[in-house]
């Protein structure tokens, strides 16, 4: 009996036969013990004998059986090891595994090799090939070992691009930024387009989205990209208003004005409060704030606006106080007076010192200054003061030098005199020339005007001088025992001399109901006693003087 010869794959066992060869008459060998090491699905790869024994069967003691020994040969077992499908993250790499098919009795694949180009960090997003290789693990040379190659796919890595969120100031422009997340390998972002409505320096005030989009740069092509938007804060401008220092002159009201820093835009302010207590007419000299507020215009919205105050002076109004010319008396005191030009809200000057020298009541003839100063009165302090002086003339005094009236009697010399009335301050008249043709003896009977001039004394420069003639009146003595009559023609008593003559001269009329009559007529005498009656009607009227010769001579008939 022989055992057949028999393969095996490695972890199987084997259905072992075997062949006779001598059986005779129909016998049989229904059984045969049949061993063989490598049998055991445990059996490493390899030949192993197979022993026959123990043969049973119909007949058999009948023969001298010998056996036969077979060859079980163990042949590998078919190990598939295939890489396992993969991906990985660009930029990363993969944990790269593999399955097995065909193990068996607990056997392993304690390690293989497993490479892929795509596995390093730089390969860049695709379809890579996985190879398997070099397996070792246990009782591995049971098998035959066939390798199947896997994918190992690169997908795009996560790139976050972010808009910096950003501020700036109304009118400018903001440097907008952008940040990023997730780049590997060196791999940069080199640009990036970022826009923002609000990044235009008319933007106003407010919040406004930043969009990120476009990105350039080195290896983008292995990243999805998400934008993330940032926010624009468009913050107020700074905008500094001023109000502009100023000054009035009290009593009026100043244009107050005022200056800007920081406007953009063509923005303006066009209206500002701008007050002061200073510009009232009635403030008083000194300086005042200006408070500016309120202020109106275009796009102020955009700014947030400072204030600044400024200051009103208040300075002096001029104030004109004129020493009133004047004049006055030489003697006399003048009532000196002034006035005012420039004096506002009802202010009032009520006193002025007023000073001259020509106004002693002992000042002489000519133009003295007349000085303001130290005025008085209500709200002085709000004014700066000049002073004009004025002029005081004093104008001579009316002196009246009166020639004394005189008489003397033909053959004398006259004395003559004067008298001066208008003298002031103990001035005196020291002499005067009082003349008269008639003073001399040699002059006839007869009126002479006494003439005063060229009057001489203390100051006299100070008067304006009239002279006033005299009469000097040359009488002829007159003999008390000759009647005047008899010269005319008519005898008069002699005791009626007397009632006939008036000084030197006597007036005649003709009045007949009271004339004296010659002798044998009614006698008769005038009621005046200076008028001498006469029968002769041709003298009536006359004026009548006595001559030299004691004659009677008569003018004006």
């Amino acid at each position: 009996m022989s055992a057949d010869n028999a393969s095996k794959i490695y972890g199987n066992t084997a259905n072992l036969g075997y062949s006779t060869a001598g059986l005779v008459n129909g016998d049989t060998v229904d059984g045969l013990t049949l061993t063989s090491a490598g049998n055991l699905t445990t059996a490493n790869v390899g030949s192993y004998g197979i022993t026959a024994s123990n043969a049973t069967g119909t007949g058999l003691g009948n023969y001298t059986i010998s056996y036969n020994n077979g060859t079980l040969t163990v042949t590998p077992a078919a190990l598939t090891i295939s890489a396992d499908n993969a991906s990985k993250i660009y930029g990363n790499t993969a944990n790269l595994g593999y399955s097995t098919a065909g193990l068996v009795n607990g056997d392993t694949v304690d390690g293989l090799t497993l490479t892929s180009a795509g596995n390093a960090t730089s390969a860049t997003v695709g379809s890579y090939g996985i190879t398997a290789s070099n397996a070792t693990g246990t009782a591995l040379g049971n098998y035959t070992i066939s390798y199947n190659n896997g994918t190992l796919t690169v997908t795009p890595a996560a790139l976050t691009i972010s808009a910096d969120n950003a501020s700036k100031i109304y009118g400018n422009s903001a440097n907008l930024g952008y940040t990023t997340e997730g780049l590997v390998n060196d791999d940069t972002v080199n640009g990036l387009t970022l826009t923002s409505a609000g990044n235009a320096a008319t933007a106003n005030v407010g919040s406004y989205g930043i969009t990120a989009s476009n990105a350039t740069g080195t290896g983008l092509d292995n990243y999805t990209i998400s934008y993330n938007n940032g926010t624009l804060t468009v913050t107020p401008a700074a905008l500094s208003i001023s109000a502009e220092n100023a000054s009035k002159i009290y009593g009026n009201s100043a244009n107050l004005g005022y200056s800007t820093v920081g406007l953009v835009n063509g923005d303006a302010v066009s209206g500002l409060t701008l007050t002061s207590a200073g510009n009232a007419a009635t403030a008083n000299v000194g300086s005042y704030g200006i408070t500016a507020s309120s202020a109106t215009g275009a796009g102020l919205g955009n700014y947030t606006i400072s204030y600044n105050n400024g200051t009103l002076t208040v300075t002096p109004a001029a104030l004109t106080i004129s020493a009133d010319n004047a004049s006055k008396i030489y003697g006399n005191t003048a009532s000196l007076g002034y006035s005012t030009a420039g004096l506002v809200n009802g202010d009032t000057v009520d006193g002025v010192t007023l000073t001259s020298a020509g106004n002693t009541a002992s000042a002489n003839v000519g133009s003295y200054g007349i000085t303001a100063s130290n005025a008085t009165g209500s709200a002085l302090g709000n004014y700066t003061i000049s002073y004009h002086n004025g002029a005081l003339t004093v104008t001579p005094a009316a002196l009246t030098i009166s020639a004394d009236n005189a008489s003397k009697l033909y053959g004398q010399t006259a004395t003559l005199g004067y008298q001066a009335t208008g003298l002031l301050n103990g001035d005196t008249v020291e002499s005067v020339t009082v003349s008269s043709s008639g003073a001399d003896r040699s002059a006839a009977v007869g009126e002479y005007a006494v003439v005063a001039e060229n009057a001489l004394g203390d100051r006299l420069a100070n008067y304006n001088i009239t002279y006033v003639d005299g009469a000097l009146t040359v009488d002829l003595p007159i003999p008390t025992d000759l009647p005047l009559a008899a010269n005319i023609g008519n005898r008069f008593a002699a005791p009626t001399l007397t009632q006939q003559l008036t000084g030197s001269s006597m007036v005649v009329t003709h009045d007949t109901t009271t004339a004296q009559t010659a002798p044998g007529q009614t006698a008769g005498s005038s009621a005046n006693n200076d008028i001498m009656a006469t029968v002769e009607p041709r003298l009536a009227g006359a004026v009548c003087m006595l001559g030299a010769d004691y004659a009677l001579s008569c003018s004006g008939k």
